[in-house]
């Protein structure tokens, strides 16, 4: 039997959900599934899985293990491995609850398990959530070490469409089954109507993380917590509902801030044109997550990239920032205060639509934000300073320095275009890749039409594995 790996955080019951469906498949008697979970043995059932090893196993783990012995296991993983150690516990936002020296000593933990489970019943296949965290960023490099595929989900930046990636810059790894007979004339149909209607990706229109003072959600999770044990021993949610009431009280206070701060810093885009000025956007991104820590790993200080573009434009030019929706009532008024005190920066609304800014603008400059895809639909200028798959574009400006800034900005300023053939082929891409379920879904909101969607997905990884077919390469 073939063993599937699957590391489990938020999206664990949707995963559980897509593996109960699976085993409905008869290819299904020739696959192990074994899994890591971040959660508690009591909050999900995982019994679909042949072998579970849970975060609390990791953290008791950790105990028996010395220093020096996590010393000498780091030394080899990075030797193995080719990694940095340090470059991977950074990309966990999640460690910091934890005690410094804790941190290393489970971060050695969580890979032993791993490696653990491998000895047992080699893995053959991993399927992370995402690529956004300590433990998916070592299965990452386990799996390139190994050979094997390495799969994560992506929202493809273009509705409700979702396709598979296996790297760090989020690139299309594979055409979908259900799409192999899709042209490229369709696929410029899709963009043309997706810029014509002004459609955003479906995480920005509707989503649960979004600011609110209180919902019907907000109380039913709260009881979940009230009732939850061992709320220490779970990785990602670790939250006493006495913490989360106090933080809710918190982002309300911050968004009122916020509002109050964007109704005398905001740009007016009228006046703005009359007065001959230019503009670049900079869409603020939501921190801390895989969008700044792993895609933009060496550059991710947002305050310190919007000093740096204020200093590097033109007279004749301003930058207006963006706050993203997900990150309000999330960040303190002093954020902003730090965001216009520069004589060439104001604020935009949240609400604006980000094709309306984007056709009037010199072009956008960000990490790794769908905005800088949309701008490459609108041929408008990027100055990119992440790993994101559509920097690969020629045209894209690769800010990979801060002391050629004043480059970057120049070259921005006098883009001409991009290939259009070049672009044509990255939606091509992006487009057969996906899956485009009716209705969106988040890992607590679906139905058996996403798992549906999301096995056809792994449909031919899983193939590959059972009965080792060419394994697909990728495509952008």
């Amino acid at each position: 039997m073939k063993n599937i790996f699957f590391l489990l955080s938020v999206s664990e019951s949707f995963f559980t959900s897509c593996m109960e469906l699976f085993k409905k498949d008869p290819n299904s008697k020739n696959v192990y599934l074994s899994c890591f979970s971040y959660c508690n043995k009591n909050d999900s059932d995982l019994s679909v899985f042949d072998h579970a090893v849970y975060f609390k196993d990791a953290l008791e783990s950790k105990n028996k293990i010395s220093m020096e012995e996590c010393l000498r296991q780091a030394k080899r993983m990075e030797s193995e491995y080719h990694f940095v150690l340090s470059s991977l516990i950074h990309a966990e936002r999640n460690f910091d609850r934890f005690d410094k020296q804790d941190v290393f000593r489970i971060a050695i933990s969580m890979a032993l398990k791993v490696e653990e489970i491998n000895s047992l019943k080699p893995i053959e296949m991993v399927v992370s959530e995402g690529l956004d965290d300590f433990l998916s960023m070592f299965l990452y490099f386990f799996s390139k070490k190994n050979d094997i595929p390495f799969r994560y989900p992506v929202r493809s930046r273009i509705g409700t469409g979702l396709y598979l990636s296996d790297g760090p810059d989020g690139h299309v790894v594979t055409a979908s089954l259900r799409n192999k007979g899709k042209s490229m004339l369709e696929a410029d149909a899709y963009i043309e109507g997706y810029l014509k209607e002004k459609i955003q990706p479906s995480y920005m229109v509707a989503n649960r993380r979004f600011f609110k003072v209180a919902s019907k959600q907000d109380f039913l999770t709260l009881g979940k917590m009230l009732i939850r044990k061992d709320r220490k021993t779970t990785f990602h949610a670790y939250q006493d509902p006495f913490s989360a009431v106090k933080k809710r009280v918190v982002r309300i206070i911050n968004a009122s801030r916020y509002a109050s701060c964007l109704s005398k810093n905001e740009a007016d885009i009228e006046k703005l044109s009359e007065m001959g000025l230019k503009y670049f956007i900079y869409p603020l991104h939501f921190h801390p997550e895989a969008s700044t820590l792993v895609k933009g790993r060496w550059i991710n200080n947002q305050l310190q990239i919007i000093e740096f573009i204020s200093k590097s434009l033109p007279a004749d030019c301003v930058l207006l920032v963006k706050e993203h929706k997900v990150s309000i009532g999330r960040r303190e008024r002093s954020f902003y205060d730090e965001v216009v005190k520069h004589h060439n920066v104001m604020l935009v609304s949240h609400k604006l639509n980000p094709h309306d800014l984007i056709k009037r603008s010199c072009g956008v400059v960000t990490i790794s934000s769908s905005m800088g895809l949309e701008a490459i639909f609108h041929d408008k200028a990027v100055i990119c300073f992440g790993d994101v798959f559509y920097n690969q574009v020629n045209g894209v400006v690769n800010a990979r320095n801060i002391a050629k800034m004043n480059e970057y900005v120049l070259e921005a300023l006098s883009f001409k275009g991009y290939s259009q053939g070049d672009v044509r082929c990255l939606i091509y891409e992006i487009i057969t890749s996906s899956v485009f379920p009716e209705k969106d879904f988040s890992p607590h909101k679906y139905a058996e039409e996403h798992c549906e969607v999301f096995l056809d997905l792994l449909a031919t990884d899983i193939d590959f594995v059972i009965h080792g077919k060419a394994l697909r390469k990728n495509v952008a």
